[in-house]
């Protein structure tokens, strides 16, 4: 369970530090589909909410059981993220290094398709990427990339992520269809992009708490996979 709780977890871990100019709200809706979605549903979110002022971004769950568990995630452009948990007063810090980016980009393929479609308005180009499985299966996903959007992905080693950037993507995702595999459990996911809005953020929303204290790495979810 513990690692199907990390596609969630860590979907946007380095969506962070990916602005230009822009500072607004964005929504992604999720959906999902397999023969064993059922047993699940109650676990799976259905919305992320991206809040982004330059370089700075704050991102959270909505729905399911996996909200419950995650704390949003913000970074100030710095390179580190930190996940948020109110209920402990505590911040995780989360590091990924240059090395580890440069050995990832090893075990993906990415094809561009040659095919342009609009997409909740934005014109997108559609690529294919391919990725080993836990077992050493091909997985297929499928991103449609719009540069008419003014924000910018980093790469990121992070094998969970489906909205991460991937060397040879060219554009912002507005769209993923992804082919999940843990546990063996498999099924698809659809991440779309609903909601785009310029809008005045905070600076305090991208920074950890006073009152927070601060550990290293991913916190335990509570025993989940122990």
């Amino acid at each position: 369970m513990k690692k199907l709780l990390f596609v969630y977890s860590f979907i946007l871990v380095s969506f962070f530090a990916v602005g230009q100019s822009f500072e607004g709200v964005l929504k992604y809706d999720l959906k999902y589909d397999g023969e064993m979605v059922q047993q699940f549903a109650s676990m799976m979110p259905n919305s992320y909410t991206l809040k982004v002022k330059g370089e700075k971004a704050r991102f959270g769950i909505q729905g399911g059981m996996v909200a419950s568990f995650m704390g949003d995630f913000i970074s100030d452009g710095s390179g580190v993220s930190y996940m948020l948990m109110p209920a402990q007063k505590t911040a995780y810090k989360l590091v990924e290094s240059a090395a580890d980016v440069a050995k990832d980009e090893l075990t993906y393929k990415v094809l561009s398709t040659g095919i342009t479609e609009t997409v909740k308005g934005y014109k997108c180009t559609k690529y294919k990427i391919t990725t080993k499985g836990e077992n050493g299966e091909d997985l297929t996903s499928y991103l449609w990339a719009s540069k008419d959007l003014s924000i910018k992905l980093p790469q990121s080693s992070n094998k969970q992520n489906a909205l991460r950037a991937y060397k040879g993507v060219e554009g912002f995702p507005v769209k993923i269809e992804q082919n999940v595999s843990q546990m063996g459990v498999s099924f698809s996911m659809t991440i779309v992009l609903s909601e785009l809005k310029e809008a005045t953020i905070a600076d305090n929303e991208f920074k950890v708490p006073a009152e927070f204290k601060v550990q290293e790495g991913f916190p335990s979810l509570g025993g989940l996979g122990k």
